[in-house]
């Protein structure tokens, strides 16, 4: 993906760029110092990945947070998750060196011990991107990163974050001794039942905006 396409969607994600706010190409082009042509094509990936639409020829605003989105874009990373957890199972039952996803998750132990939330979310995301990489399943990671750029926005809006620190590192904990079991269909219920939670919390951040 593009430099400027994921500067974009940073900005959106952070909110520089706010909910349903119109989109100047000309501020815009000038506040990026880049041309007119790669910032359309920019605008352009970002309107297939839903966090721009268009309302008119000419016309783009930045696509509104809504519940309905939410819960779509969260029911899909559910399924895909899930097929992950079950597959990087069935490869560590063949023989797969789990290892990094073991010490992980102990660097995530550390960081809810010392109370490091910013440490505890980066390694919360690397803990899911390890695990997409014991599966060995490129469609489902691939997937699961477009639509991991969509589903940021929301995740950056979860007030509760901070309070579900304990149960994320539990939920974790979860997944990894229904692998160490070789149970993939566990290991796969196990995430399943880690995202639905996730889900409630984005719910209710949303719901109080």
């Amino acid at each position: 993906m593009t430099s400027l396409y994921m500067t974009i969607a940073e900005m959106i994600n952070n909110q520089v760029l706010k909910p349903n706010s119109r989109i100047k190409e000309t501020e815009l082009s000038t506040l990026l110092q880049v041309s007119r042509t790669p910032l359309r094509e920019a605008l352009q990936r970002l309107e297939r990945d839903n966090l721009i639409v268009k309302k008119g020829p000419r016309l783009r605003y930045i696509a509104p947070l809504t519940i309905g989105e939410m819960v779509h874009l969260s029911t899909c990373r559910q399924a895909l998750e899930g097929v992950i957890a079950m597959q990087a199972t069935e490869r560590y039952i063949q023989g797969t060196d789990i290892t990094p996803l073991l010490e992980k998750h102990q660097q995530i132990y550390h960081a809810v011990t010392n109370n490091d939330t910013k440490y505890f979310q980066v390694l919360g995301l690397e803990f899911h991107h390890i695990l997409a990489d014991i599966s060995a399943n490129t469609i489902a990671k691939s997937h699961l990163k477009i639509l991991n750029i969509s589903f940021e926005r929301y995740r950056r809006i979860n007030t509760l974050f901070q309070k579900r620190k304990q149960q994320i590192y539990q939920e974790h904990d979860a997944i990894l001794k229904a692998m160490l079991m070789k149970n993939a269909d566990f290991a796969r219920q196990m995430m399943e039942f880690h995202i639905a939670n996730a889900r409630s919390g984005d719910l209710e951040s949303l719901q109080r905006l």
